[in-house]
């Protein structure tokens, strides 16, 4: 080396051990690919920084809102998006969103209690069932009496 070459600089090198990622691989959906490459691309971030940040903000959420209620609240929204998905891929509705379609929102409803009915504390058991049926009647009552309000307004306007 001559004495006008410089030795080049080398950067910080390699950071801690504590402190390295750790690669992580999985498989998603088309449509979810599609979402976090858009995502990315929006906010400037590689992909791998998005991921992370996703990440850690739905575990952060997870544990403000309090682990079972957030568990329960997710099973319901994939057990709303299965049905939806199920009667599009069928072809059994028009509606460009699902759930807009009243006979689909039916069964999406069903499948919403079965599984909430799924998460009852300790069951459920069969002598759940009843306890489980009282809830339908209070939560139709409560729907009538909401609809019964409604009307009320809209006679009084």
């Amino acid at each position: 080396m001559s004495k006008t070459d410089k030795p080049k600089r080398r950067g910080p090198g390699r950071p801690p051990a504590e402190n390295r990622r750790v690669p992580m691989t999985f498989r998603v959906s088309p449509k979810l690919n599609d979402q976090i490459l858009a995502r990315a691309e929006e906010t400037g971030r590689s992909v791998t920084q998005e991921l992370e940040m996703l990440v850690a903000q739905a575990l952060f959420i997870e544990r403000a809102v309090g682990g079972r209620a957030w568990r329960i609240g997710e099973d319901v929204m994939h057990a709303l998006s299965r049905v939806g998905s199920r009667f599009s891929w069928q072809g059994k509705t028009d509606a460009s969103e699902p759930l807009d379609d009243p006979k689909v929102y039916r069964f999406a409803v069903i499948e919403a209690i079965v599984v909430l009915a799924e998460h009852w504390p300790g069951g459920p058991t069969r002598s759940d069932i009843e306890d489980i049926d009282m809830t339908l009647q209070v939560a139709l009552n409560s729907i009538a009496r909401r609809f019964e309000e409604l009307e009320q307004l809209e006679r009084n306007q």
